[in-house]
């Protein structure tokens, strides 16, 4: 009878042991109700990248040296003629600073566009403006803006010309300039004017002297290329407060090598093949 008895003492002294435990000490860990579900490859998931913020530079020469192709510039001669002269000078009448860039070379050919590329910037969508004076020209006294540049045969060209009176904007495939809308303008010589090319996927608008002057369409070109300045023939025409803004979500900054002197450097090093074109047609034969 008494080992019963102690049967039975030992077996409710467990069930009260057993039932202590599980309350005070649970037995299991339970993630709380409100957390996520974890994965076990959620680390592993890519993250969305972060959006690239609009590119905007403006140049006034101000801090260039004299007597030189500006520092992230290279020139470049499309066309034919001798080789052509782009340097930042001492200006009285500079819009800003006491700085500018001027092209100074000289030939009366009339095929013949000396070219400036800023080499640290790339984009398809952009906007590009600068001011200008024209100087002097025979033939031609021309300001010009040149976007999605591939090659010295392949690129967008917006013109001001002071001896035609007119702004146009071209497009240069296989060397050959086919026009595609001009306006007339009073692109007065021996003074200060502003022209604008903003280009947008296949819609390009021209602003001269802060007014919008013509819009038109065009897809030849649909990659990225580079942005710069030229003119034409004879023309010598200086140049201040070069702008160039793109909220292109592709646009890319090149770095330049510091032992490379951008007027020795081939435009090979940096500008991409261009697409294969169509031939040109009988009618889009050179546009003077």
């Amino acid at each position: 009878m008494p080992s019963r008895t102690v049967r039975s003492c030992f077996f409710c002294a467990s069930l009260l042991l057993l039932s202590i435990s599980t309350a005070g000490f649970p037995t299991s860990i339970t993630a709380q109700q409100n957390d996520p579900p974890v994965s076990a490859h959620e680390d592993l998931q890519p993250r969305p990248e972060k959006s690239k913020p609009p590119y905007k530079v403006t140049m006034d020469f101000d801090n260039f040296e004299s007597d030189k192709v500006p520092t992230g510039f290279r020139s470049a001669l499309a066309g034919e003629g001798q080789s052509v002269s782009w340097i930042v000078k001492e200006e009285p009448s500079a819009p800003s600073g006491t700085k500018i860039l001027a092209q100074t070379s000289i030939d009366e050919l009339g095929y013949r566009f000396p070219i400036l590329l800023y080499d640290k910037f790339t984009a398809k969508d952009v906007e590009v403006s600068v001011q200008f004076k024209t100087i002097s020209g025979k033939v031609d006294q021309v300001a010009a803006i040149i976007t999605r540049f591939q090659d010295q045969d392949h690129y967008y060209m917006v013109r001001a010309n002071a001896l035609e009176g007119e702004v146009k904007l071209y497009k240069v495939v296989d060397g050959v300039r086919q026009s595609l809308a001009r306006e007339n303008a009073h692109v007065s010589p021996g003074e200060w004017h502003t022209l604008k090319l903003a280009a947008k996927d296949e819609h390009f608008t021209v602003f001269f002297d802060g007014q919008s002057l013509f819009e038109t369409e065009d897809d030849t070109f649909k990659a990225a290329g580079k942005v710069g300045l030229a003119t034409k023939a004879d023309s010598v025409t200086i140049f201040d407060n070069f702008q160039i803004e793109s909220d292109d979500p592709n646009w890319a900054e090149t770095q330049i090598d510091a032992e490379t002197k951008p007027e020795d450097a081939t435009l090979a090093d940096t500008v991409k093949e261009p697409d294969k074109q169509a031939p040109v047609a009988p009618s889009q034969e050179a546009v003077p």
